[in-house]
């Protein structure tokens, strides 16, 4: 797989994450399978570091959000407390995949001497991450101040979210060429 392939198949995951559109009750769009496709951009990526780790964490997390898929928001309000531990479990699993996901982008930008594209990871992964643990830490800790602060880690995080999505599309495109053209 081209290294612009595993960016292009890493921003069409996270758009499906990221988009809700719901018709007649069903996410057309679902967020497993948004997670699915992640995987799969890392399944030859072997040049990098824990390209496998990312790509088994990206599957874990689909399988866990299968849930939100399959239940109807009536269903999950009655089995609330798993919902719950659903979500705490998919934030935990998600920061660690960032993690992995972040070295096998900063191990792609030093192969290729790509030093900008080093910095502006480093300034998109730490926001990304604080805001995953500080919601995490909230959540877990504080379930009722997580629902009168939840509003504004919502609104940070989806600015942070965007700048995720803008990053991504740009390492596409930075990375096609005939530079880019071998296998990773």
């Amino acid at each position: 797989m081209k290294i612009s392939e595993v960016f292009r198949n890493t921003f069409i995951g996270h758009l499906f994450i990221f988009l809700d559109i719901n018709i007649i009750g069903v996410d057309i769009l679902p967020d497993a399978l948004g997670w699915f496709i992640i995987g799969g951009a890392f399944v030859e990526a072997e040049k990098v570091t824990n390209p496998q780790m990312a790509k088994r964490l990206a599957i874990m997390i689909g399988v866990l959000s299968l849930p939100f898929t399959l239940l109807s928001v009536q269903q999950m309000i009655q089995t609330s407390i798993y919902v719950e531990l659903l979500h705490t479990t998919m934030l935990v699993v998600s920061v660690v995949f960032y993690y992995f996901f972040f070295s096998v982008c900063l191990d792609i930008a030093k192969l290729y001497k790509q030093e900008s594209n080093v910095r502006q990871m480093k300034y998109i992964f730490l926001p990304m991450q604080i805001i995953n643990l500080l919601s995490l830490a909230i959540l877990i800790h504080l379930p009722l101040v997580y629902r009168v602060v939840g509003v504004a880690f919502t609104l940070v995080g989806l600015i942070v979210f965007i700048m995720f999505i803008v990053f991504l599309w740009q390492m596409k495109n930075r990375t096609s060429g005939p530079i880019f053209d071998e296998e990773i």
